[in-house]
């Protein structure tokens, strides 16, 4: 099974070379029955899907993808994490909170929004109602020009959580300040909806 394990991780990041990100929860076969002597790999073998990491590998409706970028966000006691999806024929997004289910959508550029987006929006004939909005630190993990070079940038965000019938959703992310006093009030929608986090299968990263 081991063995299988990792072929199966050499074909998944070989089929991959765009940044994304990964969920589903991982533990090792043998993980609480045999001692290893490597900290790390002990600490790998019970990582859940809310500790997402740079080169961590996901699958998803058939497709795989590497972890190039994550984005942690926390607002008071809250936390979670997002990341962008990208196979080079649109852009998908993930978002994971606490809980069972986790958001999956694409990135939209034809909706208008405001200064401030409404109680209620009107996209592709749908109407989606505001559940949430609020505001939240985000540090943004990715990959840097170099092998194994990572760079964080933090920032301020606004955010506005809207949902319709079901389980169909729309976020809105917009920056508000980033670290060094600017503001680019850069905007971000994504349209998608919520499924069962064991949905997604999802190997750690080098």
């Amino acid at each position: 099974m081991g063995l299988f394990v990792l072929v199966m991780a050499g074909v998944l990041v070989g089929a991959a070379g765009i940044g994304i990100v990964g969920v589903k929860r991982y533990r090792s076969k043998n993980a609480g029955t045999e001692k290893s002597s490597n900290p790390k790999q002990l600490e790998e073998s019970f990582r859940t899907i809310h500790e997402l990491r740079l080169n961590d590998v996901i699958l998803l409706d058939d497709t795989s993808y590497i972890v190039g970028e994550v984005r942690i966000l926390t607002e008071g006691g809250r936390r979670w994490a997002e990341a962008p999806m990208t196979d080079g024929d649109s852009d998908s997004w993930i978002s994971l909170a606490e809980g069972e289910t986790v958001m999956v959508g694409r990135k939209v550029t034809d909706l208008s929004l405001g200064d401030i987006p409404p109680a209620a929006l009107d996209y592709d004939g749908q109407i989606y109602q505001l559940k949430r909005h609020g505001q939240a630190k985000q540090i943004c993990q990715s990959s840097g020009d170099k092998q194994n070079e990572k760079v964080d940038d933090s920032s301020t965000i606004d955010y506005w959580q809207y949902a319709r019938s079901g389980d169909e959703r729309l976020s809105v992310r917009r920056t508000a300040q980033r670290a060094d006093g600017t503001s680019t009030r850069e905007t971000e929608i994504f349209v998608g909806k919520m499924i069962a986090n064991y949905l997604v299968e999802w190997l750690p990263g080098s």
